[in-house]
């Protein structure tokens, strides 16, 4: 996700510890235009974004890294990418 060159940090499985919990982000990007965090999940799933189950780990994933970083939750974004490749950012 992102060309290198648009980006000012990235991992892949991203492993996160939060109130005692560990998390696994599968992609997290700060992107280099706007300095918004994206977290990306990898889904299977044709449509993950009417998955309310999914939409809050994604919640929980934004959750843990705004305490984590110390930044409000508004500067971090989450999206789905599909197991066909589709681009879906649940509502936030």
């Amino acid at each position: 996700i992102w060309d290198e060159s648009k980006i000012d940090w990235q991992a892949n499985e991203y492993e996160l510890l939060c109130d005692g919990k560990l998390f696994r982000i599968d992609r997290l990007v700060k992107e280099r235009s706007t300095q918004m965090w994206w977290i990306i999940d990898f889904k299977s799933a044709v449509n993950p974004e009417k998955s309310a189950v999914l939409k809050a780990q994604l919640e929980t994933y934004r959750t843990a890294l705004s305490a984590m970083l110390g930044i409000s939750k508004n500067r971090i974004q989450t999206a789905f990418v599909t197991g066909k490749g589709h681009w879906v950012a649940p509502m936030q």
